[in-house]
């Protein structure tokens, strides 16, 4: 459980691994990696290029990974991944604070929370990989779990100034791709997504 401020120098990593794992503080690695990873067993992989991979190897049925503080990775990577043993039902990934990863020059942010083929994916926070900077395109947000939604306000936002990034909610277009199918994708009535250029170029997906 993280309740203070965490940084790691630029392009570094900081990873919290755990069968439950909780932020409620900072955590900052700009144009590296932030990594929460809840199960019973992990593996962190740190390859040679420096880029860091972390695999959920072993559920757990107390698996939880829960942001209400702030992630903040822009030009990087930010990772929230958990595997429940338990029911159906059970809730692996909880979101409710910011979590940040902007597009740099040359480098595009990227957001990823997966609950597995079993776990509920809950986003009623921000989730923010937007191309503010001139010459930038939105980065990429994908909620993935067996049952995911946008509660409350929540909102995710891709836009760019020069074209929009790709946000998915549940799986690819029409299921296709590698990424997870949810049985159940959840929009509330006052969340919003945006994927918009918003100077030049194309709008996203």
């Amino acid at each position: 459980r993280n309740e203070g401020t965490l940084t790691a120098r630029d392009g570094g990593y900081i990873s919290l691994m755990g069968q439950q794992v909780q932020n409620t503080g900072v955590i900052a690695a700009r144009m590296g990696k932030v990594v929460l990873a809840g199960g019973q067993a992990v593996t962190l992989d740190v390859v040679g290029d420096g880029l860091l991979s972390a695999v959920v190897d072993s559920a757990s049925v107390k698996a939880l990974v829960d942001n209400a503080g702030l992630l903040t990775a822009d030009g990087g990577q930010i990772f929230l991944s958990a595997k429940s043993a338990g029911g159906l039902l059970d809730t692996v990934v909880n979101q409710s604070g910011v979590v940040q990863a902007n597009s740099l020059s040359g480098a595009n942010g990227e957001i990823r929370l997966d609950g597995g083929s079993r776990g509920v994916v809950q986003v009623s926070g921000n989730l923010l990989a937007q191309g503010a900077q001139a010459g930038t395109q939105g980065g990429t947000v994908k909620v993935l779990g067996d049952k995911v939604g946008l509660f409350g306000a929540a909102t995710v936002d891709v836009s760019g100034q020069n074209g929009g990034g790709k946000v998915l909610l549940g799986g690819d277009f029409h299921g296709q791709g590698a990424d997870t199918n949810a049985s159940q994708t959840i929009i509330a009535s006052g969340a919003s997504i945006h994927a918009d250029a918003l100077q030049s170029g194309a709008g996203g997906q």
